[in-house]
């Protein structure tokens, strides 16, 4: 495969709202210290149901975006790379400037 297939194949991974949200949650419990998240934690956070979580979690596990641990009946669930952060962060920085660059435009 090539690399542009791979590129393609990662934003189509993050192509749902959800998949993005539980990044962020991972995101904030790993800038706070805390490597990997519960599903258990995660569904209060996320307000949907576990079996949808589990579908979307899944989803980014085959994509290698993370890897997960069972301890007992609780899986936990941690990004494989944390440059998948950065990711995030220059999406949000992305979509920021344009939104600002918008206003700027119907504000003329």
């Amino acid at each position: 495969m090539m690399i542009e297939e791979m590129i393609a194949q990662l934003f189509k991974v993050l192509g749902h709202p959800t998949r993005v949200r539980i990044l962020k949650e991972l995101r904030d419990a790993y800038t706070s210290g805390i490597d990997e998240m519960c599903v258990c934690d995660l569904i209060p956070l996320l307000s949907i149901e576990q079996s949808n979580l589990s579908q979307h979690l899944s989803n980014l596990k085959s994509r290698g975006l993370l890897i997960s641990r069972r301890e007992g009946s609780s899986v936990y669930y941690k990004v494989a790379d944390e440059s998948v952060f950065e990711l995030l962060d220059s999406a949000e920085n992305f979509i920021e400037k344009h939104i600002k660059r918008v206003k700027s435009i119907l504000e003329e």
